[in-house]
């Protein structure tokens, strides 16, 4: 409360320790989601659910959504570690995309897993395009990558996919499958980067061009 003067008040007592002093507003938003005991990010059936009514709502309000696939790239260092490491490498990405993302960005597991076992997360960016959704991966991925390094050298690269609603996303599942197939591209390509559904479109289109018409 004001006084006449501009100056703040104390609560009166009833109301500093009334029925909502206890309410503590939730850190992130995804920790409202069930949580996967692995990674402590939200688990995959929940994430799909989370993702299907948000693609409705965007959708019949004509709003960007975009979902992106991050995964550790295959490696020596995972294939030293093996399964263990693997799992302890899944849990610190978790962390650290949790710290390095913001309050509203709902991370989930995705439903495959990378070599290994190596947990893949799904991360699902409201109200941003493609474009912008890339380029806030890229950050994402060079600020993992010098944070996974040794001298220097990274001993872990990181790679995401990216995909974006579109007219003909009809399910979860599609905006899904096009982000694991962007993702599987990025690492054919030799990994530590990022591809877009949009740049697969473009490739594909580049290998079959069209033939101009036959008078």
């Amino acid at each position: 409360m004001i006084d006449g003067n501009g100056e703040w008040l104390p609560l009166p007592e009833s109301e500093a320790n009334g029925p909502h002093a206890s309410i503590s507003i939730p850190e992130r938003l995804d920790s409202l989601l069930p949580s996967d005991s692995d990674t402590g990010v939200a688990q995959f059936a929940a994430f799909r659910t989370y993702l299907g009514a948000y693609m409705d709502l965007m959708s019949r309000h004509g709003q960007p959504l975009t979902l992106l696939m991050i995964a550790a790239d295959p490696s020596d260092t995972l294939r030293f570690l093996g399964a263990p490491g693997a799992k302890l490498i899944g849990g610190a990405i978790s962390r650290w995309l949790r710290q390095e993302t913001r309050v509203h960005d709902v991370l989930g597991r995705s439903p495959t897993d990378g070599p290994y076992g190596t947990p893949r997360f799904l991360m699902l960016c409201t109200l941003m395009p493609e474009s912008p959704s890339a380029q806030f991966a890229e950050r994402l991925r060079e600020a993992m990558t010098i944070s996974a390094a040794d001298q220097g050298t990274p001993w872990l690269t990181l790679s995401v996919g990216v995909a974006s609603l579109s007219l003909d996303t009809d399910s979860p599942e599609t905006l899904i499958l096009r982000a694991e197939a962007a993702l599987g591209s990025a690492q054919r390509a030799g990994g530590g980067r990022v591809w877009t559904h949009s740049d697969t479109i473009r490739r594909i289109a580049d290998r079959n061009p069209l033939e101009p018409d036959q008078e």
